[in-house]
């Protein structure tokens, strides 16, 4: 990719509504994080899709994304306005950081030592 002048990786699964077999961005994301590192690919990982809250957001930097792009709740801050975007940029940093201060991370960049638990074979 980087031969061809391309310069991030963008996770999306925009049109998933229309097709239900398609993975959530997010289930994706720890793959594409390992298959750029696997190929000594440094460039960013983009991701968006299904983002509503701050610990959303958490939870795909944890997942390997560099970049979280929040789209349906903006239009609906932008609802009400510079006001309400504003309260919607609040409410999600708030969200974001009670999420982190749960975790016991503190620092945006330590997000991405978390290891989550996969449970989609079980606990055991």
């Amino acid at each position: 990719a980087t031969k061809h002048g391309v310069d991030a990786v963008w996770l999306s699964n925009h049109g998933g509504r229309q097709l239900d077999s398609i993975p959530p961005a997010t289930a994706v994301l720890p793959l594409c994080r390992k298959a750029l590192a696997e190929h000594n690919v440094t460039m960013p990982l983009f991701v968006d899709g299904g983002i509503r809250k701050g610990s959303d957001i958490m939870k795909c930097v944890a997942l390997g994304a560099d970049f979280v792009f929040v789209g349906r709740p903006m239009i609906f801050g932008l609802a009400g306005g510079e006001v309400g975007l504003k309260k919607l940029v609040g409410i999600l940093k708030e969200e974001l950081e009670r999420t982190m201060k749960m975790c016991g991370i503190r620092d945006l960049d330590h997000i991405k030592s978390l290891r989550l638990m996969d449970l989609s074979k079980g606990l055991l």
